[in-house]
């Protein structure tokens, strides 16, 4: 009985110790495949996020642009890879076209490209299609009986023929309503610097400020021949009306608030008066004229 004993007791004793060995076991195995499902999942996150914006899948390729009349379809696509460029996300491609803002990126592509609106579409896996809505971004230059195109950068695009000279002389002599709508004539009466068809005769900012003023001016539908300036850098415009006098504005004052003054002026002019030279439209709500 005492032998009984004593190998039951062992047994006894044996069994615990291999039930403490097994919870052990089991602890250290949980543990191990806890760790490799951590090492697995995170290979997984990490090679879906080199799926996503480390490899090529998603990077912009094609730069589908609808319908465009001045603009240049080589220089969009050239001021669209630059932006994403420089708004781009390290450490990631920045070209990724999953982290492109479409917001961000139209508004930077307006001023860019000098536009009055741009909207993008993502159509993925890797293009971006662009709708622009351009801006006048052209204009006639006459200086010294030269007449020639100017692009909104302010370089020279081409001389005009003949023919074309007699169709814009045609315009400033005997103007009509459609001559709001083609590319705004403006005479510069003394040029400091030659004409060189692809070469920058005005800075950029100028032509643009130009542009700009043409542009307020065509939708208020303020009718006139042609724009003078006595300079490139002259900021009293100059506008040659239909009536025998000239119309002043200030080109680096705000332009709708001049042009409804001059509305207004001509409107309250007593029945009879007679204007012979000019109108100074520079200071809203105080018209001088000769």
């Amino acid at each position: 009985m005492r032998v009984m004993r004593l190998f039951t007791r062992r047994s006894l004793a044996l069994r615990r110790e291999e039930g403490t060995f097994a919870t052990d076991r089991y602890v250290t195995t949980a543990k191990r495949r806890r760790t490799v499902v951590a090492l697995l999942a995170g290979a997984s996150v990490v090679g879906w996020l080199y799926v996503f914006f480390g490899s090529e899948i998603f990077r912009v390729v094609t730069v589908e642009i609808h319908e465009v009349r001045d603009l240049e379809r080589g220089e969009v696509v050239k001021e669209v890879f630059a932006s994403l460029d420089e708004r781009g996300r390290w450490p990631w491609s920045r070209r990724n076209l999953l982290l492109v803002e479409a917001d961000a990126l139209e508004r930077d592509l307006e001023k860019r490209l000098y536009a009055e609106r741009v909207a993008v579409e993502k159509s993925y896996p890797n293009v971006l299609r662009l709708k622009i809505r351009e801006r006048q971004s052209t204009l006639v230059l006459v200086s010294d009986n030269e007449l020639f195109l100017l692009d909104r950068r302010g370089f020279v695009s081409k001389r005009m023929s003949v023919e074309e000279e007699k169709e814009i002389l045609s315009r400033i002599a005997k103007p009509s309503s459609k001559s709001n709508n083609d590319t705004p004539i403006l005479t510069v009466r003394a040029m400091s610097q030659v004409s060189v068809p692809g070469e920058p005769l005005i800075d950029e900012r100028t032509v643009q400020r130009w542009l700009e003023t043409f542009q307020e001016l065509s939708r208020a539908g303020f009718g006139y021949r042609n724009a003078i300036l006595e300079y490139a850098t002259s900021t009293d415009l100059i506008l040659n009306m239909y009536e025998p006098y000239d119309v002043h504005f200030d080109l680096l004052a705000p332009m709708q608030p001049q042009i409804q003054s001059f509305f207004a002026f001509t409107k309250a002019l007593a029945p009879g008066t007679r204007i012979y030279s000019y109108v100074d439209a520079r200071i809203p709500g105080r018209i001088y004229y000769k």
